[in-house]
C-alpha cells in the first residue's frame, strides 16, 4: 500500500511530474474531468540494457506510452482495487506508445556520461511534449474520441 496516498496520483485526484532520472521511472499524470491522462515507461521496452543489445535506436520500441483512462469522479485506485489490472484496462480510452532516440544519437557522444545526461534531456523533453498534448487534447474534447465517450 501507498504511504503517500494524499500525494500519489494512483489512489488520489493529484496531478504528478516525476522525470525521468537513472535510478527512478518517469511517471506523468493529469486529471482532466472525468479522466486521468497518464504517462510511464514503456512496458515493451524492459530496460536501457535492451536498447544497448539492439545496437540502434530504430529496433527497439518507444520509451513511454501514454494512457488516457476513464475514471469518473474518482482516482485511479477506484477502478483497480484489487491491483489485478483487469478493470483498468477496460478503462483505457486512449493509448499511445511514443518516444524514440534517433539512430545516429548514440554515437553523438565521447563518453557514456555525455550520453546519458544528453539522453535523459531528449527523453524527458519529448515525453513532457507527447504528454502534455494528449492533455490539451483530452481537454478540447478530441480525446477520447466520441464514439468513446
Amino acid at each position: 500500500m501507498c504511504n503517500k496516498q494524499d500525494l500519489c496520483s494512483y489512489h488520489s485526484r493529484v496531478d504528478n511530474e516525476e522525470p525521468l532520472q537513472a535510478d527512478r521511472q518517469p511517471t506523468r499524470a493529469h486529471y482532466v474531468g472525468d479522466y486521468c491522462v497518464v504517462t510511464v515507461d514503456n512496458p515493451q521496452l524492459r530496460s536501457m540494457a535492451e536498447l544497448a543489445r539492439t545496437g540502434v535506436a530504430v529496433l527497439a520500441p518507444p520509451f513511454f506510452v501514454t494512457v488516457v483512462v476513464r475514471v469518473g469522479a474518482g482516482a485511479i485506485s477506484d477502478i483497480d482495487k484489487d491491483y489485478a489490472g483487469a478493470n483498468l484496462w477496460d478503462a483505457i480510452v486512449f493509448k499511445q506508445e511514443h518516444t524514440t532516440l534517433p539512430d545516429d544519437f548514440l554515437f553523438q557522444f565521447g563518453s557514456y556520461e555525455d550520453f546519458k545526461k544528453q539522453a535523459t534531456i531528449s527523453l524527458n523533453e519529448q515525453l513532457n511534449e507527447a504528454h502534455d498534448m494528449i492533455v490539451d487534447g483530452v481537454k478540447a474534447g478530441f480525446i477520447p474520441a466520441s464514439e468513446d465517450k
